[in-house]
C-alpha cells in the first residue's frame, strides 16, 4: 500500500487557479468526506461503501496517539477559511491498490458543507493529481484535488442533470397551460352565444 497526503482546495468557478477563502469569516470553510469511487465513462463518478477515516493532524505519528476504539477516526474534514485548503494524511494513493496501478482514480471527495454564500457541489470529485511529481512510482504521494465553488443562486441550485434548460422547460409548461386555459374560456363563451 502506498500512503500519502491529500490537499483539497476550494476554487473559484470563473478563475479555477484561485483558492476561495475569507480570513474574516469562520463560516467560509467547506467540509468533505473521502470515498471509494468508480466511473464507467470517465466523467460520471459513483461512490461506494462508507466514507473513509481521515487523519487531519500531522503530529499523530505513533499508534499510541490514535484513537483505540474502532470507528473513532473522523470521516469528515474542513478547509481552513483563511486559505480555502485542507490536508489529510495517511491516504492510500488514488491509483494504486493491491500492488497494482489502476487506470483511473478510485478516490472521490464528497462535499458535505459548502462555504457561506455557496451551494453544495452535487457531484463526487475524483482525486487525480500528484502535486510534485509526474510519476507516482518516484515515491512522492502528495495528492491534490480542486473542488469548484458553486454560487448559491437559483441557477446554482438546479440539478446538475437539468441546469438552465430546466427553467426553459418550466417556462414553456406555464405558457402551454395558460394557452389551454384561454382556449377553454373562449370555447365556453362561443357555446353560450
Amino acid at each position: 500500500t502506498r500512503l500519502g497526503s491529500l490537499t483539497v482546495t476550494k476554487v473559484d468557478n470563473a478563475t479555477p487557479a484561485n483558492p476561495i477563502a475569507d480570513p474574516t469569516d469562520v463560516d467560509f470553510s467547506a467540509s468533505f468526506e473521502l470515498w471509494r469511487c468508480s466511473t464507467t465513462d470517465g466523467t460520471t463518478w459513483t461512490v461506494s461503501g462508507d466514507a473513509l477515516p481521515v487523519i487531519t493532524d500531522l503530529d499523530i505519528d505513533t499508534s499510541a496517539e490514535l484513537p483505540v476504539a474502532p470507528g473513532t477516526l473522523p470521516t469528515e474534514f474542513s478547509t481552513d477559511p483563511t486559505t480555502g485548503r485542507a490536508t489529510v494524511y495517511g491516504v492510500q494513493a488514488f491509483n494504486f491498490v493491491n500492488n497494482e496501478v489502476l487506470s483511473t482514480s478510485n478516490l472521490c471527495l464528497v462535499e458535505t458543507k459548502a462555504p457561506k454564500g455557496y451551494t453544495l457541489n452535487p457531484e463526487p470529485v475524483p482525486v487525480t493529481t500528484y502535486a510534485n511529481v509526474a510519476d507516482p512510482a518516484a515515491g512522492n504521494y502528495a495528492m491534490t484535488a480542486s473542488v469548484t465553488n458553486l454560487e448559491d443562486t437559483i441557477t446554482g441550485q438546479l440539478p446538475a442533470t437539468g441546469g438552465k434548460g430546466t427553467m426553459a422547460l418550466i417556462g414553456a409548461g406555464v405558457l402551454v397551460a395558460a394557452a389551454g386555459g384561454a382556449a377553454a374560456v373562449r370555447g365556453n363563451r362561443a357555446r353560450k352565444n
